[in-house]
């Protein structure tokens, strides 16, 4: 038995030593390719970052088109005016510039108008809105799927980004 591991031990320093061995480590000790092996990981480094940036300025883009949305159905419903109030104390509206709102029917504009409105086929929907005198404000909310799915992105936001808004419409006459 002692024989056999002196000789297994002997072929062990013969695999170790020579040079198509798995740890030689005489090519382990030399520096030969360690600039490749850096280049690759700031490549890859690079990439990931780039990915990354591609998605947060797609999210941008994405806030953009939603403030877009919230501002035509805004806008629409601001033109949704109280001719009792205004026709009862018109002498005072006129001085500010500006008229009121029928808040009731802007709401029901605002809730019709959220049912067709997509964002990236996605729906876009309601979180308050706020109606004034003459004063309308909308806050939305929608989700987009990321343009490029990683698994470190998913793990960091999840397979879907929330975008959110907040718009303000208001009644100015203009002279």
């Amino acid at each position: 038995m002692e024989r056999l591991d002196k000789t297994l031990e002997k072929h062990q320093m013969r695999f170790l030593q020579s040079s198509r061995g798995i740890l030689n480590w005489n090519k382990l000790r030399r520096e030969e390719g360690s600039i490749a092996v850096f280049v690759t990981a700031l490549f890859l480094i690079a990439l990931i970052l780039s990915m990354g940036l591609v998605n947060i300025s797609d999210a941008y883009i994405a806030k953009r088109e939603l403030i877009q949305i919230a501002e035509e159905i805004a806008q629409k419903s601001a033109h949704s005016l109280d001719y009792s109030r205004y026709y009862l104390d018109a002498y005072n509206w006129e001085g500010q510039n500006r008229t009121p709102l029928d808040c009731l029917a802007a709401k029901l504009l605002v809730s019709q108008s959220l049912l067709s409105a997509r964002l990236r086929d996605r729906k876009v929907e309601l979180d308050s809105i706020s109606c004034e005198a003459d004063f309308l404000q909308l806050k939305v909310h929608s989700t987009i799927s990321p343009v490029i799915d990683f698994f470190i992105f998913r793990a960091i936001i999840g397979h879907e980004e929330n975008i959110e808004a907040s718009v303000e419409a208001t009644t100015i006459l203009g002279k």
